[in-house]
């Protein structure tokens, strides 16, 4: 539509009141545009037959269900840098991970709203032992230090209190093994993924993301006619395929 949108309030505080004048209008601007956007969008994808495509992808959406967000302390080497940290500076960080969780689920806000993943790891590092000693970490501000900085205190002593022994270890991958045959129908795949996202004009991860073709070369053409054998795998995506199968999953 040739409509530029600013990114800042993107980030916003929404949850302030009364929201400002520039809040507004950028909430507004949001679905102003949709009617129009629709049109277009749909007349391009009649114009590509792919309508049925987008219409198998809203038919799923519509029909997903949530489930409560489950917490796993172990997460918490998913922070980057964490793997490059000391086995006491990691425990620390596990002790802070857990404690920021706690506390976006009493504010009911998304954890990094409490305290950013790159604080996090600075407080790690540092292990604070007084209010004093958090000062200058790059996202952890005077406000945040008076929300939470007693808390993080508690959190360093506990992480600097475990046994050695207990000290966390990251997790080792698993390494997915693969056999020469399915490696070899993987590399067809790709090749074959790379050139049709070519000619459809599509990212090749939305066309077929790579678990999906790492899967299909594990089980080969058979899964193409089982309809809960690979997860993720549409109508419009079988349909792309089924006429290459034999020479691709032979």
């Amino acid at each position: 539509l040739e409509i530029s949108k600013e990114k800042r309030l993107q980030r916003a505080d929404w949850s302030r009141r009364p929201l400002t004048d520039r809040q507004k209008g950028y909430a507004a601007e949001d679905v102003l545009h949709l009617a129009r956007l629709r049109d277009t969008l749909k007349a391009d994808l009649e114009f590509l037959g792919r309508l049925e495509w987008a219409q198998e992808e809203f038919k799923l959406v519509t029909g997903r269900t949530w489930e409560p967000r489950s917490f796993d302390p172990a997460e918490f080497w998913g922070v980057k840098g964490a793997r490059d940290l000391t086995p006491r500076q990691a425990a620390i960080l596990r002790a802070l991970y857990v404690m920021r969780d706690g506390r976006a689920r009493e504010a009911d806000l998304p954890p990094f709203r409490i305290v950013s993943d790159q604080a996090l790891l600075a407080l790690a590092q540092r292990a604070p032992k007084r209010q004093g000693d958090m000062e200058g970490i790059k996202g952890f501000t005077p406000l945040v230090r008076r929300r939470i900085g007693a808390q993080v205190l508690a959190a360093v002593k506990e992480g600097s209190a475990i046994a050695e022994s207990a000290l966390p270890t990251p997790p080792k991958g698993r390494g997915r093994r693969r056999s020469a045959f399915s490696s070899t129908r993987l590399e067809r795949l790709r090749a074959w993924r790379k050139r049709k996202a070519a000619e459809l004009k599509l990212d090749p991860g939305v066309l077929f993301p790579q678990s999906m073709l790492e899967a299909l070369a594990a089980k080969g053409a058979s899964a193409l006619h089982d309809s809960d054998a690979i997860p993720g795998m549409r109508k419009w995506r079988r349909g792309l395929i089924l006429p290459e199968a034999s020479t691709l999953l032979a």
